[in-house]
């Protein structure tokens, strides 16, 4: 991954393929074997601009650089992005959770604070599956008016190449690593007319496991086909398409963690299974008036998954295995209808509408008593299906205005409408567990038996942009700005006794202060971004798992609202030596502290007193004081035996709590055995190597890589006694051919 950059690469003027909308009309840009920066075109404000003149922080990650280096997974993606947070979930029923700034989500029953979309339609459940890319926009900062009510830390806009009317042409990659890795992606494009255009794209993956747990393999097929018409220079009509399977958990979490939070040796070996399939449908049709372009983007999106886990604790510490079946069903419908100005308009502006569907439906078997392995079904300790179904509507505008010479007043509004139906049902299946009393005073309840919880909420919200920018020159531009974002409220964790009440937690909100600057020096050799941000955050939503039942073996999802303060800045550099050698820079500090404490009541004693959470002045999660970026590029022309390329990256950044816990903030609130230290990722440092020989004919590549090549152990998240680890040290060799 060493030469994907936060910054514009050394290829992204030859991947700038735009959405369908806009694919006929391409600005210019800097030839990639310049001595200069090459510009990169964005859409991350839903026009077509120039990375340097949007006034926004936004980063932009080349598709061309993603395919060289094999690159398919998020987090390792975004690793090199400023202020970005990933880590996959161990929950069986979630994908990423993508922080920024600090901003993100742990769990499974709220929306994240980071939007994800592939082409322009929001994404909940495939994932991002990173093949025939041309490019990845990361927008930091709350982007509630553009991209609604799940946005409040930023967007990732994930855009893949559209089928060209140039000629018929594709690309094979072949990529073979250690852990059994094979990795093969094809694509082939061909223009069926002069108006109609075809694209299609396989994706294919399969490693062997990272440890002795075997939930580590993995096993991934995606295709995607795209059909392209333009009847004339007015009217885009996109049809896409792309289908997933997956089976194999991919993440590790079989290893063993001290109280001190050192990794000391893996678990009981855990056998599991996560079998997934998905499709999702989606079109893009745009008509361009003269004065304005009509657009509408609409998708379906259904996901479906089985996972299984048959142990996941250590019979050392409570002799207990955990059963967990999970089996959601996932539907989402979105609608995106918008009105954008001319591109020659004095005054640029977009209004529109947004809607989506969301359809949950699930179900889990959680549990297995003392001495009761090999796992059978009598074995199982609770059930709980579960239903959630949400509707989001959406009416947004934003417009810049010229204010005079170079200066632009640039003005947002949305108005958010959400619905959310809440319903699920805990069973106890086994005899000694109780659903507690059904009357006041009268005697418990033991399983079987059933106590549901039901959530019906309303919520609305007005979101707001104000930003002021000014271009000192043309390649000089300083902007600040204040912008809010919001998520809406829901159900927390589940009611567990017929008499407790049914948890709920409230919406919340962001308001965001931020200036910034970008720059252009030595004659686009250099390039110097910056910025400074300020968030309040009165009830900061928090999710966690308690714990509790024998051997700690139930878990319950828990919201906490939490103020809380974020402070950071922003530094990004680029330096092009000359057109074979590039470094990039960035720094980063983000200062994000509670400023209240809190309270929450234990799920597994409803009735009793409120627990307090000595959160005020404790550390989010996510949110790692300073991060560092390096990245260095040199290309070695051969003449006519071709050219060869090495790349450097190192990541490098201090401790942070990997997810929210009461334990982080009260010891006596800590589960057996864990303590602060056991929640927090100790600092660490990332190097990834790569080179990269290409044949005279620039269309036959051969790349070596290497990936946390010292082997760091990252913890990324937690879900009952299993830890979950980042990718230990991978390397491999790619070949990859254009025709």
């Amino acid at each position: 991954m060493a030469t994907i950059m936060a910054a514009p690469s050394a290829h992204a003027a030859e991947a700038i393929a735009d959405q369908a909308q806009s694919a006929s009309s391409q600005p210019a840009a800097t030839p990639a074997n310049s001595d200069t920066i090459p510009e990169i075109i964005v859409t991350a404000e839903r026009k077509q601009e120039s990375a340097q003149r949007t006034a926004l922080a936004v980063s932009v990650l080349s598709g061309a650089d993603i395919a060289k280096t094999g690159i398919q997974t998020a987090d390792k993606l975004l690793q090199q992005v400023p202020s970005v947070q990933v880590q996959p979930s161990v929950s069986p029923t979630t994908g990423l959770n993508v922080a920024i700034r600090g901003l993100g989500t742990d769990g499974d029953n709220k929306p994240g604070a980071t939007s994800i979309y592939l082409d322009g339609v929001l994404t909940t459940t495939m994932g991002a599956e990173l093949y025939d890319i041309s490019r990845v926009e990361v927008l930091r900062g709350p982007q509630g008016t553009l991209y609604g009510g799940i946005a409040t830390g930023g967007a990732v806009n994930i855009i893949t190449n559209n089928p060209s009317f140039d000629r018929d042409s594709g690309s094979v990659s072949i990529e073979a690593g250690n852990y059994g890795l094979v990795h093969a992606t094809g694509v082939i494009n061909t223009p069926a007319s002069d108006t109609l255009a075809l694209r299609a794209a396989v994706n294919f993956t399969r490693r062997n496991t990272f440890s002795d747990s075997d939930t580590t393999f993995l096993s991934e097929v995606n295709a995607r086909l795209k059909l392209f018409y333009k009847p004339n220079a007015d009217l885009s009509i996109l049809l896409a398409g792309e289908l997933y399977r997956g089976n194999g958990v991919g993440y590790d979490g079989s290893k063993e963690v001290n109280a001190q939070g050192k990794v000391v040796g893996p678990w009981y070996p855990a056998s599991g299974d996560s079998n997934r399939d998905a499709y999702r449908l989606w079109s893009d049709i745009s008509y361009d008036f003269g004065f304005a372009s009509l657009t509408n983007i609409a998708s379906i999106e259904r996901y479906n998954k089985y996972s299984e886990v048959l142990t996941a604790s250590s019979p050392s510490v409570d002799g207990y295995g955990a059963l967990k079946s999970v089996t959601p069903k996932r539907d989402t419908i979105t609608e995106e209808l918008r009105l954008s100005s001319a591109a020659s308009s004095p005054v640029s502006w977009v209004a529109g509408f947004w809607y989506k569907n969301y359809h949950l439906a699930d179900t889990a078997d959680i549990g297995i008593p003392p001495g009761s392995l090999p796992v059978t079904e009598a074995a199982t300790l609770l059930q709980i299906p579960e239903e959630q179904k949400t509707n989001q509507y959406g009416l947004f505008g934003q417009v810049k205005i010229p204010l005079f010479d170079r200066a632009h007043l640039t003005l947002g509004a949305r108005q958010s409408w959400d619905d959310i139906r809440y319903n699920q049902y805990y069973t106890y299946m086994q005899p000694f567990l109780s659903c507690g009393a059904e009357t006041p005073g009268g005697p418990p309840v033991f399983g079987p038996c059933t106590v549901p919880t039901l959530y019906e909420g309303s919520f609305k919200n007005f979101d707001y942009l104000v930003r002021f920018d000014y271009e000192i020159t043309p390649q000089n531009m300083v902007y600040a700005l204040t912008s809010t974002g919001y998520r809406p409220g829901g159900g927390s964790a589940p009611r567990t006794e017929y008499l407790a009440s049914a948890p709920v937690y409230d919406k919340e909100k962001i308001t965001s202060y931020e200036i910034g600057t970008k720059n252009r020096f030595l004659g686009g050799k250099l390039q110097i971004n910056g910025d400074i941000f300020y968030y309040d955050y009165p009830n900061f939503q928090n999710q966690f798992v308690s714990y509790g039942g024998p051997g700690n073996v139930i878990q319950l999802r828990s919201i906490v609202g939490v103020p809380a303060r974020f402070f950071g800045a922003e530094l990004e550099t680029v330096t092009q030596f000359s057109h074979a050698d590039r470094l990039t820079f960035s720094v980063n500090y983000l200062n994000a502290k509670y400023t209240k404490d809190s309270v929450y009541t234990d799920p597994f004693n409803p009735t009793g007193p409120q627990l307090a959470i000595d959160t005020n002045g404790g550390v989010v999660p996510h949110a790692p004081k300073f991060s560092v970026n390096a990245s260095y590029s040199h290309t070695f022309d051969l003449g006519s035996a071709g050219t060869l390329d090495f790349a450097g990256t190192i990541h490098y950044q201090t401790k942070q709590a990997i997810l929210f816990d009461p334990c982080l903030y009260t010891a006596s609130l800590c589960q057996a055995g864990v303590t602060a230290q056991t929640l927090t990722q100790k600092a660490y440092e990332v190097t990834d190597l790569s080179a990269t020989y290409t044949l005279p004919s620039g269309r036959v590549h051969f790349t070596a890589y290497g990936r946390n090549v010292f082997d760091e152990k990252i913890k990324t998240d937690r879900f009952g006694s299993v830890f979950n680890l980042a990718a230990p040290a991978q390397y491999g060799f790619i070949v990859a051919a254009d025709f």
